[in-house]
């Protein structure tokens, strides 16, 4: 988006950028700030049902690049829980300023059939997915980047094979980078969580064969990788368990009182607690949200029950 962004007779007016689910970076955010672009963000969402919520002309008014980075933050899947983020999307239309928007898949999902999004805004454009052979070259640029990594070898416990290796052309001659890209998704972020998952510095615990062992004996530091684990869903309640992970998704992340206001009132138990204890959820600050490790577990269980998915 640089040469666009500096440039205002590019064309087109807006971009719609949308962005895989977990970016706890604020990448568009630090996008923005460091260009210096003036970012508009959505108010608390206690304040959005509330009458108070239309936008007039002039909340968009100014010279510049508008930045909206997180569109997921302008609703809540409840009544009168639309309204700040239609109203958004009429003054977007109707302003003449140039603007960026980001929003996330499974919101943007959401809002393409609630909110007749995809009326108001151009089409959709994403980050290429990551490969075996780019997420390789990350992480050996990360370990390489550390002051303390001493020339780590990073080892599969099953079978001591050096995950970073090459071979002749450039691939990894480990398939555990095709099989992380993979199950990622492509989702760099994700993929950076289940790699850091995976790591363990001790043997204590893993199960290391004669070829795992032998192949240490050069190694000045050694980090072993084992397998990657899926979370089990609860063993009950699993409906239920399902509804709250696609709200959260949509949305981003909520407090407990917000998961409650969009969830169905099903007489279930809450799940919430199971879900944070099985490795599902996490907590930050008071609000709930998926952890990027589970993300490959619960998007297949999503699908599997014929949820609406957030389609790249």
């Amino acid at each position: 988006m640089g040469d666009w962004a500096r440039s205002p007779e590019n064309s087109p007016r807006m971009q719609l950028i949308v962005v895989p689910p977990g970016d706890r970076t604020g990448a568009i955010e630090t996008w923005a700030r460091s260009a210096g672009h003036t970012l508009f963000v959505a108010r608390p969402r206690a304040e959005l049902t509330g009458p108070s919520t239309e936008l007039a002309a002039r909340d968009l008014a100014g010279d510049g690049l508008l930045v909206i980075p997180r569109l997921e933050h302008w609703f809540l899947r409840q009544r009168n829980g639309l309204r700040a983020v239609r109203s958004l999307l009429t003054q977007l239309s109707a302003s003449n300023r140039r603007c960026l928007v980001a929003c996330d898949s499974w919101a943007w999902a959401y809002l393409a059939k609630a909110a007749s999004a995809e009326l108001y805004l151009p089409r959709p454009r994403t980050c290429q997915a990551f490969n075996a052979v780019q997420l390789r070259q990350w992480f050996a640029d990360l370990a390489v980047s550390d002051p303390d990594h001493d020339s780590v070898t990073f080892r599969l416990a099953r079978n001591g094979d050096d995950v970073l290796a090459c071979n002749d052309d450039g691939e990894p001659s480990s398939d555990w980078l095709r099989l992380l890209a993979a199950r990622s998704g492509g989702i760099p972020w994700v993929a950076w969580q289940l790699w850091r998952s995976s790591m363990q510095l001790q043997t204590e615990g893993v199960n290391l064969s004669e070829r795992a062992e032998r192949a240490t004996i050069n190694d000045k530091r050694t980090v072993w990788i084992t397998d990657m684990k899926e979370p089990r869903m609860p063993a009950t309640h699993e409906d239920r368990a399902l509804l709250v992970l696609h709200a959260l998704l949509i949305h981003g992340a909520l407090s407990a009182s917000e998961l409650e206001t969009v969830l169905p009132a099903t007489g279930d138990a809450d799940v919430v607690p199971a879900l944070v204890e099985s490795g599902h959820l996490r907590c930050d600050r008071g609000n709930y949200s998926v952890r990027p490790t589970a993300y490959p577990a619960v998007r297949q269980a999503l699908q599997a029950a014929d949820f609406p998915v957030g389609a790249m």
